[in-house]
């Protein structure tokens, strides 16, 4: 188990303007949060449960208040919890990744998602076969990044259908390793 909290203050950004220069611009902002571990083996089981996080807010101050920062800058609150069964030689776990909503005070939005990922291995007598099947059940969503493009680049450059760029679909892994 494991916590910690952070904070971190700035008072200047660097800006890049339509020309392709360079600007350091006043920008006051502050990120703070909360991020840790749980893990709990199962007495006398195979099972193992847990979660990790990461809760944060990133504010500027705008005529002298703290507001919610700028969804194009501002990262998204994410946590994940899992299950693992572990009976020698096998390996499996199945976990639920989400990337929460943030928002910002113009009223933009990204939205979050959640996918869910299956994790597997066998030792053999040399070496490990690892599997995985990611996005198990094929949830179709749109990348943090995707959300974010259109505010950068949408209308001047093109429809905002254009940056609409997708999270992958069901993707299986294959692996094989050895440890020498």
């Amino acid at each position: 188990t494991q916590i910690a909290a952070y904070y971190s203050i700035s008072d200047k950004s660097v800006v890049a303007n339509k020309d392709l220069t360079i600007s350091v611009v006043d920008d006051k902002r502050r990120i703070y949060g909360v991020e840790g571990a749980v893990d709990y083996l199962i007495p006398d089981t195979d099972w193992s449960t847990g979660v990790n996080f990461n809760v944060l807010k990133t504010e500027s101050k705008v005529n002298g208040t703290w507001q919610k920062y700028d969804v194009k800058t501002a990262s998204p609150s994410k946590a994940t919890a899992y299950i693992g069964w572990a009976p020698d030689p096998w390996s499996l776990r199945v976990q639920s990744t989400t990337s929460f909503d943030v928002s910002d005070a113009q009223g933009y939005k990204v939205d979050g998602y959640t996918t869910v990922d299956l994790l597997g291995s066998y030792q053999l007598p040399v070496g490990t076969l690892s599997f995985s099947i990611e996005n198990l059940f094929d949830r179709d969503y749109t990348t943090v990044w995707g959300q974010r493009a259109p505010l950068y680049y949408s209308p001047g450059y093109g429809p905002a259908s254009l940056y609409d760029y997708k999270g992958r679909g069901r993707t299986f892994g294959l692996n094989y390793s050895v440890l020498f």
